[in-house]
């Protein structure tokens, strides 16, 4: 079971005892503010400030603004129907959550436009 720490990373407790991950193990942020488990394991984690960052298990990989997200902060990740997701920040993002992070298209949320087209 993963938990966000504000300002201490994210936690794993595995029934018997909590591990911490924080920017020290890769970490691009330490306010988690959103997991996501992946049905295959690898663990999302969004950050306040920081992007969103996939674990393998061993390592992080991170996504921000400079890879095509629209605000490095992500507080909501929506598993996928049928391999694509959504990232919440500053609107919604339907994306690829593959290694690379294809981000597709701005999706409009509750009819509203997508961030940045009003």
């Amino acid at each position: 079971m993963w938990f966000g720490a504000w300002d201490n990373g994210v936690l794993c407790y595995d029934g018997e005892r909590f591990a911490n991950l924080t920017t020290t193990d890769g970490l691009p942020n330490n306010i988690v503010t959103a997991i996501y488990e992946e049905a295959g394991g690898g663990m999302w984690f969004g950050t306040l400030g920081g992007g969103v960052s996939r674990y393998d298990g061993e390592q992080f990989a991170t996504f921000t603004t400079k890879d095509g997200l629209a605000d490095d902060s992500v507080v909501a990740i929506q598993g996928p129907p049928i391999g694509q997701s959504g990232l919440g920040h500053r609107g919604v993002f339907r994306v690829a959550m593959d290694i690379r992070l294809s981000i597709l298209s701005p999706m409009a949320c509750c009819g509203l436009p997508p961030w940045g087209k009003v």
